[in-house]
């Protein structure tokens, strides 16, 4: 039972692999849903076209009319009220893929009484594999595009098809769920597979933490995650060659991973970084800058409380007035002040 849930819901990856993906997924079904509108709005003004001029399509032209007039409306409202919301995104999705099935249902019995079916199986094999979605979701719109499909059937078309219609519909529903679920495990299985490297390549083999390919990919992404303010702390550590020459790069490297640890705790995994040898940079999204203060006091003390020292500069600007890569470079200045103090300081220091 576990495994028939896994493959229904999670497309036969573990949950936490199937959450750890999803925003990626949205985005790809975003950017799918974004080209296949634009390429159902081109097919389908063409289409519309010819039937007023060809016998053949005319009896479907108000059905052509209806689903292009849906495009347009998800056109504009994915345009309008883009799809960050990932429940937003899934209602676009289902309708675009009901408008199309419905399509095929219609051209397939209204308008096709005495004669086989052809569109409706092929839009069920084909609208299925459009999206990256749970299989679940997928049997459960092919099931009832289906049902639909024979009481349309039934209620349309002459006795004389049914049987041939039912069978090939029936037919094509299985294969339909069958393929579809088995595209949807190996779309999901890639997009894990490529987390796992993103992962492998974005974090940092010595303390753990993000390096700064992760730095370089999120940097642009914090005004879309911020609405408030934004917090950028830049660190540097002190005295870190001076401590590889005294006693090895192992404890130089054990000073690496104590102070990324310490950062990592006091300002969360998602948003610190290693971006140097001995530089580290941590954001702090939508919190009051007296609190960032106060946690950035608490991460020093901490340091100091592990016999390490670091230089630290700090800014909470809003991101309507400031970049995020103006806010890092305030913040490494003042970083580059603290340092200077430091071994104003300590003059015996070794840099």
């Amino acid at each position: 039972m576990e495994k028939l849930k896994q493959l229904l819901l999670y497309a036969n990856v573990t949950r936490a692999e199937y959450e750890q993906v999803r925003p990626e997924i949205r985005r790809a079904n975003a950017e799918k849903l974004r080209a296949l509108l634009g390429l159902a709005l081109a097919i389908l003004l063409v289409v519309l076209l010819l039937s007023y001029r060809m016998a053949i399509l005319n009896p479907n032209s108000t059905a052509y009319l209806v689903v292009l007039a849906v495009c347009v409306v998800l056109a504009c409202a994915s345009e309008l009220l883009p799809s960050k919301d990932s429940r937003v995104l899934s209602v676009y999705i289902c309708i675009f893929q009901a408008s199309i099935l419905l399509l095929g249902i219609y051209v397939g019995t209204v308008t096709c009484q005495n004669q086989q079916s052809t569109s409706f199986p092929a839009f069920l094999l084909v609208v299925p594999l459009l999206f990256v979605l749970r299989p679940v979701i997928c049997i459960e719109r092919t099931l009832l595009a289906e049902m639909i499909y024979l009481a349309c059937v039934v209620h349309f078309k002459q006795p004389g098809t049914y049987a041939l219609d039912f069978f090939n519909s029936i037919l094509f529903t299985i294969i339909s769920i069958v393929v579809s679920t088995y595209v949807q495990c190996m779309l999901t299985r890639s997009f894990v597979s490529q987390e796992k490297l993103r992962d492998i390549a974005e974090h940092d083999l010595t303390t753990g933490i993000k390096n700064r390919n992760a730095y370089e990919r999120n940097l642009p992404k914090y005004p879309e995650r911020s609405r408030e303010n934004l917090s950028c702390l830049y660190v540097d550590v002190n005295g870190l060659h001076a401590l590889n020459n005294a006693r090895g790069h192992d404890a130089g490297d054990l000073m690496l991973r104590t102070i990324a640890t310490l950062l990592r705790e006091e300002f969360g995994e998602e948003d610190t970084y290693r971006i140097g040898g001995d530089e580290f940079i941590a954001f702090v999204v939508d919190t009051d800058g007296k609190e960032v203060r106060r946690r950035a006091e608490h991460f020093l003390h901490q340091v100091q409380a592990h016999g390490y020292s670091v230089a630290l500069g700090g800014v909470t600007r809003s991101l309507q007035e400031f970049t995020p890569v103006q806010l890092v470079k305030i913040a490494e200045k003042r970083m580059y002040v603290a340092k200077e103090e430091h071994y104003r300081a300590v003059p015996d220091a070794v840099r």
